[in-house]
Protein backbone atom coordinates (compact mmCIF):
# COMPACT_ATOMS: atom_id res chain seq x y z
CA UNK A 1 0.00 0.00 0.00
CA UNK A 2 1.37 3.16 -1.06
CA UNK A 3 0.98 6.42 -0.01
CA UNK A 4 2.96 8.56 -2.70
CA UNK A 5 0.42 9.29 -4.87
CA UNK A 6 -2.86 11.73 -4.52
CA UNK A 7 -3.64 13.92 -1.93
CA UNK A 8 -5.16 13.77 1.42
CA UNK A 9 -8.68 15.03 0.08
CA UNK A 10 -8.94 12.14 -2.33
CA UNK A 11 -7.63 10.02 0.17
CA UNK A 12 -10.55 10.88 2.40
CA UNK A 13 -13.49 10.54 -0.03
CA UNK A 14 -12.30 6.87 -1.00
CA UNK A 15 -13.46 5.40 1.29
CA UNK A 16 -17.06 6.97 0.46
CA UNK A 17 -16.95 6.68 -3.52
CA UNK A 18 -16.34 2.95 -3.18
CA UNK A 19 -19.27 2.70 -1.01
CA UNK A 20 -21.58 4.62 -2.87
CA UNK A 21 -20.47 2.41 -6.27
CA UNK A 22 -20.63 -0.65 -4.38
CA UNK A 23 -24.29 -0.39 -2.33
CA UNK A 24 -26.17 1.37 -4.77
CA UNK A 25 -25.93 -0.90 -7.89
CA UNK A 26 -26.90 -3.89 -5.73
CA UNK A 27 -29.84 -2.19 -4.07
CA UNK A 28 -31.22 -1.21 -7.40
CA UNK A 29 -31.07 -4.47 -8.85
CA UNK A 30 -32.45 -6.16 -5.95
CA UNK A 31 -35.49 -4.13 -6.03
CA UNK A 32 -36.11 -4.43 -10.03
CA UNK A 33 -35.84 -8.39 -9.83
CA UNK A 34 -38.40 -8.03 -6.86
CA UNK A 35 -40.71 -6.45 -8.84
CA UNK A 36 -40.25 -8.74 -11.57
CA UNK A 37 -40.81 -11.52 -9.34
CA UNK A 38 -44.00 -10.26 -7.96
CA UNK A 39 -45.75 -9.64 -11.62
CA UNK A 40 -44.65 -13.64 -12.29
CA UNK A 41 -46.45 -14.62 -9.25
CA UNK A 42 -49.16 -12.60 -10.21
CA UNK A 43 -49.88 -14.33 -13.41
CA UNK A 44 -48.92 -17.76 -12.08
CA UNK A 45 -52.13 -16.96 -10.02
CA UNK A 46 -54.03 -15.76 -13.07
CA UNK A 47 -53.32 -19.04 -15.21
CA UNK A 48 -54.33 -21.07 -11.98
CA UNK A 49 -57.52 -18.92 -12.31
CA UNK A 50 -57.97 -19.60 -15.52
CA UNK A 51 -57.50 -23.50 -15.02
CA UNK A 52 -60.32 -23.51 -12.66
CA UNK A 53 -62.83 -22.05 -14.94
CA UNK A 54 -61.68 -24.08 -17.66
CA UNK A 55 -62.09 -27.23 -15.55
CA UNK A 56 -65.51 -26.28 -13.95
CA UNK A 57 -67.01 -25.55 -18.08
CA UNK A 58 -68.75 -28.42 -19.30
CA UNK A 59 -67.07 -31.03 -21.45
CA UNK A 60 -67.19 -30.46 -25.29
CA UNK A 61 -64.80 -29.32 -28.24
CA UNK A 62 -64.41 -25.57 -26.44
CA UNK A 63 -63.32 -27.15 -23.28
CA UNK A 64 -60.93 -29.18 -25.12
CA UNK A 65 -59.47 -26.20 -27.21
CA UNK A 66 -59.49 -23.66 -24.06
CA UNK A 67 -57.30 -26.69 -22.35
CA UNK A 68 -54.98 -26.94 -24.95
CA UNK A 69 -54.57 -23.18 -25.64
CA UNK A 70 -53.86 -22.91 -21.48
CA UNK A 71 -51.30 -25.00 -21.89
CA UNK A 72 -49.90 -23.05 -24.30
CA UNK A 73 -49.98 -19.84 -22.31
CA UNK A 74 -48.08 -22.16 -19.93
CA UNK A 75 -45.66 -22.96 -21.25
CA UNK A 76 -44.95 -19.73 -22.89
CA UNK A 77 -44.51 -17.67 -19.24
CA UNK A 78 -42.95 -20.75 -17.26
CA UNK A 79 -39.88 -20.04 -20.25
CA UNK A 80 -40.26 -16.49 -20.00
CA UNK A 81 -39.78 -16.93 -16.36
CA UNK A 82 -36.86 -19.30 -17.11
CA UNK A 83 -35.56 -16.82 -19.64
CA UNK A 84 -35.69 -13.92 -16.90
CA UNK A 85 -34.13 -15.96 -13.83
CA UNK A 86 -31.37 -17.40 -15.73
CA UNK A 87 -30.60 -13.69 -17.70
CA UNK A 88 -30.64 -12.53 -13.77
CA UNK A 89 -27.84 -14.90 -12.76
CA UNK A 90 -25.80 -13.32 -15.68
CA UNK A 91 -26.98 -9.53 -14.68
CA UNK A 92 -25.96 -9.77 -11.38
CA UNK A 93 -22.68 -11.69 -12.09
CA UNK A 94 -21.68 -9.15 -15.24
CA UNK A 95 -22.46 -6.40 -12.15
CA UNK A 96 -20.04 -7.54 -9.62
CA UNK A 97 -17.69 -8.40 -12.17
CA UNK A 98 -17.83 -4.58 -13.30
CA UNK A 99 -17.95 -3.04 -10.07
CA UNK A 100 -14.75 -4.76 -8.74
CA UNK A 101 -13.01 -3.63 -11.98
CA UNK A 102 -14.56 -0.05 -11.50
CA UNK A 103 -13.26 0.09 -7.95
CA UNK A 104 -9.43 -0.84 -8.88
CA UNK A 105 -9.63 1.86 -10.79
CA UNK A 106 -11.17 4.06 -9.01
CA UNK A 107 -8.24 3.61 -6.50
CA UNK A 108 -6.00 3.30 -9.10
CA UNK A 109 -6.49 6.81 -9.76
CA UNK A 110 -4.61 8.29 -6.40
CA UNK A 111 -3.09 5.17 -5.50
CA UNK A 112 -0.20 2.67 -7.51
CA UNK A 113 -1.97 -0.66 -7.32
CA UNK A 114 -0.25 -3.68 -8.91
CA UNK A 115 -2.68 -6.13 -10.91
CA UNK A 116 -2.30 -9.72 -10.39
CA UNK A 117 -2.21 -11.30 -13.87
CA UNK A 118 -4.86 -13.79 -14.55
CA UNK A 119 -2.75 -17.13 -15.98
CA UNK A 120 -5.39 -19.80 -14.43
CA UNK A 121 -7.31 -17.54 -12.55
CA UNK A 122 -10.61 -16.37 -13.45
CA UNK A 123 -11.09 -12.47 -13.93
CA UNK A 124 -12.68 -11.98 -10.41
CA UNK A 125 -10.37 -13.91 -8.86
CA UNK A 126 -7.46 -12.28 -9.77
CA UNK A 127 -9.23 -8.85 -8.92
CA UNK A 128 -10.02 -10.31 -5.76
CA UNK A 129 -6.13 -10.98 -5.46
CA UNK A 130 -5.21 -7.86 -6.37
CA UNK A 131 -7.40 -5.96 -3.73
CA UNK A 132 -6.21 -8.58 -1.06
CA UNK A 133 -2.45 -7.66 -1.76
CA UNK A 134 -2.77 -4.03 -1.95
CA UNK A 135 -4.61 -3.77 1.69
CA UNK A 136 -2.60 -6.87 3.12
CA UNK A 137 -5.92 -8.85 4.54
CA UNK A 138 -7.72 -12.14 3.26
CA UNK A 139 -11.62 -12.23 2.43
CA UNK A 140 -13.16 -15.19 4.57
CA UNK A 141 -12.84 -18.63 2.46
CA UNK A 142 -16.26 -20.03 3.26
CA UNK A 143 -17.46 -16.54 1.75
CA UNK A 144 -14.95 -16.34 -1.48
CA UNK A 145 -16.32 -20.29 -2.40
CA UNK A 146 -19.81 -19.07 -2.47
CA UNK A 147 -19.20 -16.21 -4.90
CA UNK A 148 -16.94 -19.11 -7.08
CA UNK A 149 -20.19 -21.26 -6.99
CA UNK A 150 -22.33 -18.41 -8.12
CA UNK A 151 -19.68 -18.12 -11.30
CA UNK A 152 -19.70 -21.58 -11.50
CA UNK A 153 -23.61 -21.89 -12.23
CA UNK A 154 -23.09 -17.90 -14.37
CA UNK A 155 -20.64 -19.91 -16.48
CA UNK A 156 -23.04 -23.31 -16.54
CA UNK A 157 -25.71 -20.53 -18.16
CA UNK A 158 -23.41 -18.47 -20.47
CA UNK A 159 -21.03 -21.47 -22.00
CA UNK A 160 -22.64 -24.58 -21.35
CA UNK A 161 -26.72 -23.75 -22.24
CA UNK A 162 -27.59 -24.29 -18.65
CA UNK A 163 -26.06 -27.55 -17.95
CA UNK A 164 -23.77 -28.71 -14.87
CA UNK A 165 -20.96 -29.69 -15.69
CA UNK A 166 -20.08 -33.73 -14.70
CA UNK A 167 -17.07 -32.24 -12.67
CA UNK A 168 -19.03 -29.60 -10.87
CA UNK A 169 -22.03 -31.97 -10.43
CA UNK A 170 -19.54 -34.13 -9.05
CA UNK A 171 -17.94 -31.63 -6.27
CA UNK A 172 -21.36 -31.17 -4.95
CA UNK A 173 -21.84 -28.07 -7.03
CA UNK A 174 -25.36 -28.38 -7.41
CA UNK A 175 -25.88 -29.51 -3.50
CA UNK A 176 -24.71 -26.33 -2.15
CA UNK A 177 -26.79 -23.63 -4.90
CA UNK A 178 -30.13 -23.30 -2.22
CA UNK A 179 -32.84 -21.98 -4.84
CA UNK A 180 -31.42 -23.95 -7.79
CA UNK A 181 -32.58 -27.08 -9.08
CA UNK A 182 -31.67 -29.35 -12.05
CA UNK A 183 -34.83 -30.24 -13.83
CA UNK A 184 -35.13 -32.85 -17.23
CA UNK A 185 -35.91 -29.52 -19.09
CA UNK A 186 -32.73 -27.74 -17.87
CA UNK A 187 -31.95 -25.66 -14.58
CA UNK A 188 -35.02 -23.84 -12.53
CA UNK A 189 -33.60 -20.80 -11.15
CA UNK A 190 -35.67 -19.22 -8.21
CA UNK A 191 -36.04 -16.03 -6.86
CA UNK A 192 -34.94 -16.94 -3.35
CA UNK A 193 -31.38 -18.06 -4.87
CA UNK A 194 -31.14 -14.13 -6.56
CA UNK A 195 -32.17 -13.26 -3.47
CA UNK A 196 -29.14 -15.27 -1.67
CA UNK A 197 -26.70 -14.54 -4.32
CA UNK A 198 -27.27 -10.40 -4.15
CA UNK A 199 -27.21 -10.61 -0.12
CA UNK A 200 -23.34 -12.42 -0.45
CA UNK A 201 -22.60 -10.07 -2.85
CA UNK A 202 -23.57 -7.25 -0.23
CA UNK A 203 -21.85 -8.72 2.73
CA UNK A 204 -18.66 -9.01 0.06
CA UNK A 205 -18.69 -5.62 -0.85
CA UNK A 206 -19.44 -4.96 3.28
CA UNK A 207 -16.03 -6.77 3.97
CA UNK A 208 -13.91 -4.98 1.31
CA UNK A 209 -15.35 -1.17 1.94
CA UNK A 210 -14.51 -2.23 5.51
CA UNK A 211 -10.84 -2.48 4.43
CA UNK A 212 -11.17 0.26 2.38
CA UNK A 213 -12.22 2.65 5.21
CA UNK A 214 -9.38 1.28 7.68
CA UNK A 215 -6.57 1.45 5.11
CA UNK A 216 -7.68 5.24 3.77
CA UNK A 217 -8.47 6.38 7.86
CA UNK A 218 -5.00 5.97 8.44
CA UNK A 219 -3.67 8.36 5.59
CA UNK A 220 -6.02 11.17 6.01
Amino acid sequence: MTESKGNIGAFRIMPLLTKSMTNTPLLSIRNYYRRMDRIFEKEDLNLENELYKIEMADEGDAKESDIFFHGMRVASHEFAKSSFYSSAVLGVYAGFENTLERVIVQLSDIDKIERVKKNNLSNIDALKVTLERHFAFNFDTSLWEEVSDFRKLRNAIAHNGGVISEKDRGEGLTQRLDGVYERDNGLEITMSYIENVIALLDSFFKILNGEIKRVYDKIS
